[in-house]
């Protein structure tokens, strides 16, 4: 069976990782907000020294699942 669910997966380096303030950082915000549908699942893929190389890897990692957007 085909997951239904949407995923939005973040790249990004230690910028969007923000150690330490988790709850405030501007990914948990965007996932705390009411756009998102019923079904969304946020995937936060951020490392400190983060690459487009890894980027790559990441997008292959994860295109098993129902990707609808990707925020670098």
């Amino acid at each position: 069976m085909r997951d239904k669910r949407n995923y939005t997966l973040v790249l990004g380096d230690s910028t969007s990782m923000t150690v330490g303030y988790q709850n405030s950082n501007y990914i948990f915000n965007l996932a705390n907000s009411e756009v998102w549908p019923e079904n969304s699942f946020i995937i936060n893929s951020s490392l400190h020294g983060f690459g487009s190389a890894d980027a790559l890897k990441f997008i292959k990692k994860y295109k098993k699942f129902n990707i609808s957007l990707i925020i670098f």
